[in-house]
């Protein structure tokens, strides 16, 4: 079984590229193509963490 870990997109000439699936155990798949309409939505259910994020929002580098 593979577990997808990363979608990247290399542009070539723009719309066009190679949209790269990488999975574990260094697998790969490699698709060249002409433009990508893409929608992604979270299917999974909240994970209850003790952990929380801190930000600095006194920042002004946004």
């Amino acid at each position: 079984m593979l577990s997808l870990l990363t979608l990247s997109f290399e542009e070539t000439d723009a719309p066009s590229g190679t949209l790269v699936l990488t999975f574990s155990g260094d697998g790969e798949i490699r698709v060249d193509v002409e433009a990508l309409d893409v929608h992604l939505s979270d299917m999974g259910g909240r994970w209850e963490t003790p952990n929380r994020p801190t930000h600095d929002t006194e920042s002004s580098d946004q």
